[in-house]
C-alpha cells in the first residue's frame, strides 16, 4: 500500500509540474528477455536441471522543464513476467525520481537520486572484472545487468542532493569549482541501528591549462539521536588532495605529473561486541604520464602507491559484486542435482545474473571476495595494504581502427594478514590487456567486422609459516560480423584457469583482521562459448538471440565431482527513445 500511495503521489507531482512547464517531453526503455537454462552435473551425471524464464519491461520517463531553470523527471516500471497476466506476475514501481535545476545561474542542483564520483580513493565505483575488450556476445548480457544496476561508469548511485557551481578569473586562476553533496546509505530501525549518512565536497582550482589542484573530503556517519540507546557511533572521514601539471612544450608530447594524497579518520563503537576504538592511516598515488600525438596517439604512464592498512574510504573501497559470504545468492540452479550441494559462482552468473548478485549501497566493511577473480586490487585502487608500481600503455593508430591497451601491477603488502608467526607479506604480480581490430574499417568495408582478443595473469605469492602460491589466467576472445545490413554474427569464447592456495583474514566490523582464516585450494577451469545474433531495425531498436555453453571443472582431489555444465539460451528485444 506505501509503494502505491508513493508511486501515485510521485506521478501527480511529476504530473502537475508538466501542466505548467513549458517543455515536456517523454523517455522509455522496452525490452523483452526470454532464457532456457540447463545445467548437468558429476553429483548425479544422469539428471539434469532445465528451466525456462522471462519477462517483458517498460520503463516510462516523464520529464518536464520550466524555463530552462528546473527539470522534474520519473521512471515508472511496468513489468510482467512470463506466465503471468495482469496482476499475477505484473508489478509497477518506481525505478528512478530527480529533480535538477540551475539558481541564480550560478548554483547546479540534484535532488532524489543522484550519481556521484570523484577519484579512486574518495568516491569511485570501481569494475572489479576486466572487461575492456571483452566480446559483444558477451557484453550484452552485462549492458543489461549494469542497467538494472545502475551502473554507469565509476559513479555510485544514492539518494540524497548534489550542488555544484564555478567561478571564472580574470587573472592568476582561471576557475575554480565547488561541489557538495549528500546521501543516507541506511535507514534507522528504530531500535538498533541508526541513521547512517555519507556527505562531503570537492574544491577544484584550475590555475592554467597546465596546472589544477583539488581538495576532497568525504564522511560517513551515523545520526545521533536516531535511536534512543543505539549502541553503534560510527564515523569515518576521508580527506585528500589531488593534482596534475602538464608540460606540453614538446613537439607532439605531453608530459604529465600527476597525483593524490590523504588520510582517513575511522572510529567506531559498538557495545554488543564490545568495540570502542578509532583508526586513522594515509595513502599517496604519484606518477607520470607522457602522451604522443602525431599520426597516432600512444601513452606511456608509471605511478607509484602507498595504500596503508588502516586506510579505510567505505565509497571507495566497497565492491559491486558480492562473491562470498551469506548474502552470495545464485539464482540458476545453486544447488547440484543432489539440491543439497551448493556450486560455486562462475563467469556466466557474473555477467547474467541481474539481481542479488550485485551490490548497489555503500559498506562500511570489506566485503569477502574470491582471489581466483582478482586478488592484487580487490578493492580497487583504493586497495588497503597495498605498495608498488603500476604501468600502463595505450596505443591507438590514426585511423581510430586499433587499439591497443596494456596494464602491470608489481606490489606488496605493508603490513602481513594471516601470518602472525613469520610475519611474512603476500607480493603481487598482475599484468592485463588487450586488442580492438576493427577490420573492416581499415578495409574501407561497409559492414562491420570487428576483432577483440583481451586477457588478464595473476600471481599471488607469500613465503613464511602460512605459504601463498596463486596463479590465474583469464583469456576473452570475440568477434563482430556484419553479414548483412544491420545483422551481426557474435561470437566469442571466455576462459578463466586458476591454480594455487590462498588463506584470506576474516576481518571484524572495523576491518580489523582477526585470528580466522579462510583458505582457498584451486585447480579449476572455467570456459565459457556464445555465439549469438543481432539484428537492428534501427538506431534504437534491436533483437539478439545468444547461446551460452559454459564449463566448470575443479581437479582438486576429492572435488572431482564438483564439475558442471550450464547451458543459456537467451532472446533479447531491446527498444528505447
Amino acid at each position: 500500500m506505501k509503494k502505491k500511495i508513493l508511486l501515485v503521489s510521485t506521478l501527480a507531482v511529476v504530473m502537475g509540474f508538466a501542466a505548467q512547464a513549458q517543455n515536456t517531453y517523454f523517455t522509455g526503455l522496452g525490452r523483452s528477455i526470454f532464457s532456457h537454462d540447463r545445467m548437468t552435473d558429476e553429483v548425479q551425471p544422469a539428471a539434469k536441471q532445465v528451466a525456462s524464464s522471462g519477462y517483458t519491461l517498460y520503463d516510462f520517463g516523464f520529464n518536464a522543464e520550466s524555463q530552462g531553470l528546473v527539470r522534474a523527471g520519473a521512471i515508472v516500471r511496468l513489468r510482467n513476467e512470463f506466465g503471468g497476466f495482469y496482476a499475477d506476475g505484473a508489478s509497477m514501481e518506481i525505478r528512478q525520481v530527480q529533480i535538477e535545476g540551475i539558481i541564480s545561474n550560478r548554483v547546479k542542483y540534484e535532488v532524489g537520486d543522484v550519481y556521484l564520483s570523484q577519484t579512486p580513493y574518495t568516491i569511485w565505483n570501481f569494475d572489479e572484472s576486466f572487461i575492456d575488450f571483452e566480446s559483444q556476445v558477451f557484453g550484452v548480457r552485462r549492458d543489461i545487468v549494469n542497467y538494472e544496476n545502475y551502473f554507469i561508469r565509476q559513479n555510485w548511485r544514492m539518494q540524497g542532493f548534489n550542488l555544484s557551481s564555478s567561478f571564472m578569473f580574470m587573472n592568476g586562476v582561471e576557475s575554480l569549482s565547488i561541489q557538495v553533496y549528500g546521501s543516507r546509505l541506511l535507514p534507522s530501525n528504530s531500535l538498533d541501528i541508526p541513521d547512517r549518512v555519507l556527505y562531503g565536497t570537492r574544491l577544484g582550482v584550475v590555475q592554467s591549462s597546465a596546472f589544477k589542484i583539488g581538495g576532497n573530503i568525504v564522511t560517513v556517519t551515523d545520526l545521533a539521536g536516531t535511536v534512543v540507546e543505539s549502541g553503534v557511533d560510527y564515523t569515518n572521514i576521508v580527506t585528500t588532495s589531488d593534482f596534475s601539471y602538464l608540460y606540453s612544450k614538446l613537439d607532439n608530447i605531453a608530459l604529465m605529473l600527476e597525483g593524490e594524497a590523504g588520510f582517513s579518520y575511522a572510529s567506531l563503537r559498538h557495545d554488543a561486541d564490545g568495540i570502542d576504538k578509532t583508526k586513522d592511516d594515509y595513502f599517496f598515488d604519484i606518477g607520470v604520464r607522457m602522451k604522443s600525438q602525431k599520426k597516432h596517439s600512444s601513452e606511456y604512464a608509471i605511478s607509484y602507491r602507498d595504500v596503508g592498512p588502516d586506510f579505510n574510504s567505505p565509497a571507495a573501497q566497497t565492491r559491486r559484486i558480492v562473491e562470498a559470504g551469506n548474502a552470495l545468492s545464485i539464482e540458476a540452479f545453486p544447488h547440484f542435482s543432489d539440491e543439497t550441494t551448493l556450486r560455486t559462482i562462475t563467469m556466466l552468473d557474473r555477467l547474467s545474473q541481474e539481481t542479488d548478485l550485485y551490490n548497489q549501497s555503500i559498506s562500511t566493511t570489506l566485503l569477502p571476495y574470491l582471489p581466483q577473480y582478482n586478488s592484487a586490487e580487490p578493492y580497487g585502487q583504493a586497495t588497503p595494504n597495498r605498495t608498488g608500481v603500476t604501468a600502463v600503455y595505450g596505443f591507438t593508430d590514426s585511423s581510430r581502427n586499433l587499439r591497443v591497451s596494456l596494464r602491470g601491477l608489481v606490489l606488496s603488502e605493508i603490513f602481513s594478514e594471516g601470518d602472525t608467526v613469520s610475519r611474512s607479506l603476500r607480493s603481487f604480480t598482475s599484468v592485463q590487456g588487450g586488442v580492438a581490430y576493427d577490420v573492416g574499417s581499415m578495409l574501407a568495408k561497409e559492414k562491420a567486422l570487428i576483432v577483440k582478443l583481451g586477457g588478464a595473469y595473476e600471481n599471488t605469492q607469500r613465503d613464511g609459516d602460512i605459504p601463498i602460491d596463486l596463479q590465474s589466467v583469464s583469456v576473452d576472445v570475440g568477434v563482430d560480423v556484419e553479414t548483412i545490413k544491420n545483422l551481426h554474427f557474435l561470437a566469442g569464447v571466455k576462459l578463466l584457469q586458476a591454480q594455487g592456495n590462498e588463506s584470506l583474514p576474516v576481518r571484524n566490523r572495523f576491518n580489523e583482521v582477526t585470528s580466522g582464516l579462510t583458505y582457498y585450494n584451486l585447480d579449476s577451469n572455467e570456459r565459457l562459448l556464445g555465439l549469438g545474433m543481432r539484428y537492428n531495425f534501427a538506431n534504437m531498436v534491436s533483437f539478439t538471440t545468444q547461446y551460452i555453453h559454459g564449463a566448470y571443472t575443479s581437479n582438486i582431489p576429492g572435488e572431482e565431482t564438483l564439475a558442471f555444465t550450464t547451458r543459456q539460451w537467451f532472446f533479447t528485444f531491446n527498444y528505447s527513445f
